[in-house]
């Protein structure tokens, strides 16, 4: 088992050979956490480790109504310029 452990800790330092990973996350006591991190994240499950927790894979966060997306604002200037027209026609026919 040793070989095993030396095989595959052979670039790292020596030092953090027999370290296992920590959290560390900063505390308030001014230590850091030392439980071990979740599988696959670098925090433990009470420091934002958890499964599910973190932000979505695309920026939905910030979307709340979609009132200010491109196709919103193409379709609001589209409309604005179609209503201005109809304007400047009723304004032709009413001078004749």
């Amino acid at each position: 088992m040793q070989y095993v452990h030396e095989m595959f800790n052979c670039n790292m330092p020596p030092d953090e050979v027999s370290k296992p990973p920590q959290c560390g996350a900063r505390l308030r006591q001014g230590g850091t956490c030392g439980l071990p991190p979740t599988a696959g994240k670098s925090r433990c499950f009470q420091h934002g480790g958890a499964r599910g927790s973190g932000g979505q894979k695309d920026n939905r966060n910030a979307q709340t109504h979609g009132l200010y997306n491109r196709e919103a604002i193409a379709e609001r200037r589209a409309f604005s310029a179609l209503i201005r027209e109809c304007l400047a026609t009723l304004r032709e026919l009413k001078s004749r």
